[in-house]
């Protein structure tokens, strides 16, 4: 509806710029990615200078890994606006997926400088150094997404903290990393079904830290 609607509105006026996009968002919703492409590019000839046309774009570009296009997309934006958030993290995606991973990095240090308190920005700079191998500045900059998500108990926290474990563990105690290592021989039993085993190495892990909730729970 929202396509035939768009449809009757450009037979009136071959330059509505609005039509095109939202028309571009519908085909984009139904999964035609070529007519959503060219309905993008033509508002972007309409109106070069409204940046959200190009997000759209770019996204599409990305989800359909087309990562030059996309960057190629994000890099005109980025033009217009540079401190778009949305337009930068996916930049730095697009870097990362063609291997260039030194202008990811600077693309999320100036998403920390627009948003320090992000998680994901630290979590995902911590990994493009990892990719470069730079395992000091990939360890700096994770523990820095762990100690800010370490309070939530989230997914992002556990995602951190297992990276910290497996490629930092000279920042951690004996007894952290001996907790850890149960942990990972727990996770192989539980997947294989022997729960009267996992519940042994939940007593392993308790008599070392006593102290822990999540242990108990």
């Amino acid at each position: 509806k929202v396509v035939d609607d768009c449809n009757k509105t450009i037979l009136l006026n071959k330059s509505h710029c609005m039509a095109y996009i939202r028309r571009g968002d519908a085909y984009d919703s139904l999964g035609f990615t070529e007519k959503s492409v060219a309905d993008y590019e033509k508002a972007i000839t309409l109106r070069p200078s409204y940046a959200e046309i190009y997000n759209e774009l770019g996204i599409v570009y990305f989800l359909r890994n087309e990562f030059s296009k996309s960057l190629e997309v994000f890099n005109r934006i980025l033009q217009l606006k540079p401190d778009t958030q949305t337009s930068l993290e996916y930049r730095a995606g697009c870097k990362s997926k063609l291997l260039d991973y030194r202008g990811a990095i600077e693309d999320y240090d100036k998403l920390i400088q627009l948003n320090p308190k992000s998680f994901s920005h630290y979590y995902n700079r911590a990994l493009q150094f990892d990719l470069l191998n730079e395992k000091k500045e990939a360890c700096k900059s994770m523990k820095k997404a762990y100690s800010m998500a370490e309070k939530r108990l989230s997914t992002e926290f556990y995602a951190a903290h297992d990276y910290l474990m497996k490629n930092c563990r000279e920042n951690f105690s004996s007894k952290t990393l001996k907790v850890f290592d149960l942990s990972v021989e727990l996770l192989n039993l539980y997947e294989e079904r022997k729960l009267d085993l996992v519940i042994k190495k939940y007593d392993e892990m308790i008599a070392i830290a006593p102290d822990s909730a999540s242990l108990y729970y």
